[in-house]
C-alpha cells in the first residue's frame, strides 16, 4: 500500500519506548524533541544501516539541560524493522553529527560538537557507545557545522569544523591512536555557511569546500592548502560524481534564494565548469540521493510536496516528481539510503520540531519511484514434508546461491534438490556439491526431504507476468502469481504444445481423448510444477 495507512502502536512518553502488541515492519517512530540531522551508517557492521539521529539546532540552548537527550541510536534488526536501541545526553547543545572510525576497529564511532569541545563516542562493536572522550577545541568561537574526510591522505578520517559568526574554519587531524591533534584554524574574513570535503582533483587526498560569500575549495596537498574562489552565495554542499564520469562534482544550492542550485562539473584538477538551475517553486533544503541505482544522483527537496528530480545524464534534469509526506507542521529534513537492503535507496525523513510526534519517517522505495509504509523486501517460508516436491519462488534472491538459500536444512532434512537439466545440489560423502549454482525464479525444482524441513526465501517479487521459456521435452517450472490460479487458464494459450502439467501430488493437467481434463484444480504459490511439451513455447501467466 502506497503511504495510505497509519500504523498504530502505543508510545510510552516518559521515555519514548515503543510498545506494539506485535511485531510490525513500521515507518514512523517517535523520537525526542529537537530531531535536527542523521547520519545513515552501519553501525554494527552486519551489512545493514542503522541511523544516528543528532537533537538540536542552532539559537535552542534555552532548552537544553544535561538531562536533554542529544544523540538517539536506530537499530536495523533487519529487512527495513528498526528499534530505538540508545540515547544520549549532552549537557550543552549540539550542533552537526558524524559517524566514521575514530580508531583502528573500523567501527563507526560517533562525533558530535558544541561550542569548546568535541564529543566522539567510541563504538564497542556490539553497537554500543558507553565510552566517551572529548576533545578541546582551543576556541571560543561559536561552531555551526562540521565534516569528515581523510584530508592528509593517510587512511584515516579527520574532522573539519567551521563558526560562522568568527569566520574561521578548522582541521583536526586523526593520529590513528582514537585521538585528534590540536586543531588548526584558518580565517576566511566572510561569514561561513557550510562545509563539506571530498577528493575533487583525484590526487587520493580530500579536498575542502567551504561556503560564504563565495565558494571556497581549499586543494589539500602534501605542502598545505592551496585555495581558489569560485562562484558565490551557495550554502549546502554535497560532493559526489553527478555525472558518473569518474570524478566528484560538486553539488550546491544558493545562499537565501533556495530555488536557484548550482552544479560545479569537474573538468579536472581545479577547473570546474558550474551549472545554474533555476526552479519556479520554493524547493526547500536540498538531498541528493541516487535512487533507482543508475550511479548518476538524484536531487531531492524537502518541500511541500517534496520533489524529486531525476538525474537523465549529461546534467539534465527531469520534471519533478512530486511526494507528499505528513510534517507536522515541521520542516523535514530529507535523508538517502539503502533501509530495507533490496538494491534501492529509500527515503529516511526527521521532522524537528518541540513537541511529541512521529518525527521519523522512514519511506521505502521499490526502485520505480513509489515509496511505501512498508519494506518493499518480501519472504517466503516453505514448510515441507519428508518425500518429493516440486517447489518455485516468485521471489529474486537477494543471494541466490542455492546453498545460501538452503543452508539452514542442510543439516539433514535435505536430501537433493534436482533441476530440468538433472543437475543437483547433493552431500557427496561429507561435503555438499552444488552443481545447479544460483536458484532461478522461473525455474522450478524437485527436493527431497529426510524430514520436515522449514526454510525462507528473501528478496524482491518478480513480475509475475516475467516470460517461461518452455523446452520440448520435461522440465520443471514455476508458478509466478502472488494467488492460485486454475491451472487450464494458466496454460490456455499454450495448449496446443503441451502435453501435460504435473503437480507434488501426481495429479495432472492433461487431454484425455478430444477434452483437457484439469484433477490439479488451482496452481499454488511456492509450489513448482512438471510439464512435458511437445514442442517449444512461450508461457505467461494471465494477469
Amino acid at each position: 500500500m502506497k503511504l495510505k495507512s497509519k500504523i498504530l502502536f502505543i508510545v510510552l512518553l516518559s521515555s519514548f519506548v515503543l510498545i506494539a502488541s506485535k511485531k510490525l515492519y513500521r515507518s514512523e517512530y517517535f523520537l525526542s524533541i529537537h530531531a535536527n540531522s542523521m547520519r545513515i551508517t552501519d553501525i554494527e557492521l552486519d551489512g545493514d544501516n542503522d541511523i544516528v539521529i543528532e537533537h538540536g539546532t542552532l539559537f535552542k540552548d534555552k532548552f537544553y539541560t544535561s538531562e536533554n537527550v542529544a544523540i538517539t541510536i536506530v537499530e536495523n534488526t533487519g529487512y527495513g524493522d528498526f528499534i530505538i536501541k540508545n540515547e544520549k545526553t549532552f549537557d550543552h547543545l549540539t550542533i552537526g553529527i558524524l559517524t566514521m572510525p575514530v580508531n583502528s576497529d573500523n567501527y563507526n564511532d560517533i562525533i558530535t560538537t558544541h561550542n569548546s569541545k568535541i564529543r566522539v563516542y567510541f563504538n564497542d562493536g556490539e553497537g554500543n557507545f558507553n565510552e566517551y572522550e572529548h576533545f578541546d577545541l582551543n576556541n571560543e568561537a561559536r561552531m555551526t557545522d562540521i565534516a569528515n574526510g581523510d584530508i592528509n591522505g593517510d587512511g584515516l578520517q579527520d574532522i573539519v569544523i567551521i563558526s560562522q559568526d568568527d569566520q574561521i574554519w578548522g582541521i583536526l587531524y586523526n593520529d590513528g591512536n582514537g585521538g585528534f591533534t590540536e586543531p588548526e584554524y584558518y580565517q576566511l574574513g566572510t561569514p561561513l555557511t557550510g562545509v563539506a570535503c571530498g577528493d575533487i582533483n583525484g590526487d587520493g587526498r580530500d579536498d575542502i569546500v567551504v561556503g560564504g560569500f563565495y565558494t571556497n575549495v581549499f586543494f589539500s596537498y602534501e605542502s598545505g592548502f592551496e585555495w581558489q574562489e569560485y562562484a558565490f552565495m551557495f550554502r549546502e554542499f554535497y560532493i559526489m560524481d553527478f555525472d558518473n564520469d569518474g570524478d566528484n562534482d560538486i553539488i550546491c544550492q544558493r545562499w537565501f534564494l533556495t530555488q536557484r542550485l548550482g552544479i560545479f562539473e569537474n573538468k579536472g584538477g581545479q577547473n570546474l565548469e558550474i551549472h545554474y538551475y533555476q526552479f519556479e517553486e520554493f524547493s526547500g533544503q536540498l538531498s541528493c540521493s541516487d535512487l533507482n541505482g543508475d550511479s548518476l544522483p538524484e536531487l531531492i527537496f524537502s518541500s511541500d510536496p517534496i520533489r524529486i528530480y531525476r538525474n537523465l545524464g549529461s546534467y539534465e534534469l527531469s520534471e519533478p516528481i512530486e511526494f507528499e509526506i505528513e510534517t507536522h507542521g515541521g520542516g523535514p529534513s530529507i535523508y538517502g539510503g539503502d533501509m530495507e537492503g533490496n538494491g534501492y535507496n529509500d527515503l529516511v525523513v526527521l521532522i524537528d520540531k518541540l513537541e511529541i510526534i512521529p518525527n521519523l519517517y522512514i519511506y521505502f522505495h521499490d526502485g520505480m519511484y513509489d515509496f511505501f509504509e512498508y519494506p518493499t523486501i518480501k519472504i517466503q517460508n516453505y514448510l515441507s514434508l519428508p518425500g518429493y516436491h516440486f517447489h518455485s519462488s516468485r521471489i529474486l534472491p537477494f543471494d541466490p546461491n542455492m546453498t545460501s538459500i538452503l543452508d539452514t536444512i542442510m543439516n539433514g532434512e535435505l536430501g537433493f534438490v534436482r533441476n530440468s537439466q538433472g543437475e543437483m545440489l547433493q552431500k557427496v560423502g561429507d561435503e555438499w556439491v552444488n552443481g545447479i549454482g544460483d536458484w532461478q525464479t522461473t525455474e522450478g525444482y524437485l527436493f527431497y526431504l529426510n524430514d520436515t524441513a522449514n526454510f525462507d526465501i528473501v528478496g524482491t517479487y518478480i513480475d509475475p507476468q516475467t516470460p517461461i521459456a518452455l523446452e520440448e521435452g520435461y522440465q520443471f517450472i514455476s508458478f509466478l502469481p502472488g494467488q492460485p490460479m486454475n491451472a487450464m487458464q494458466a496454460f490456455y494459450e499454450v495448449l496446443y504444445s503441451l502435453e501435460f502439467v504435473r503437480n507434488s501430488e501426481g495429479e495432472m493437467l492433461m487431454l484425455i481423448g478430444n477434452e483437457w481434463v484439469n484433477n490439479i484444480g488451482d496452481m499454488q504459490p511456492k509450489e513448482g510444477y512438471l510439464v512435458k511439451m511437445y514442442t517449444g513455447d512461450t508461457l505467461v501467466y494471465p494477469d
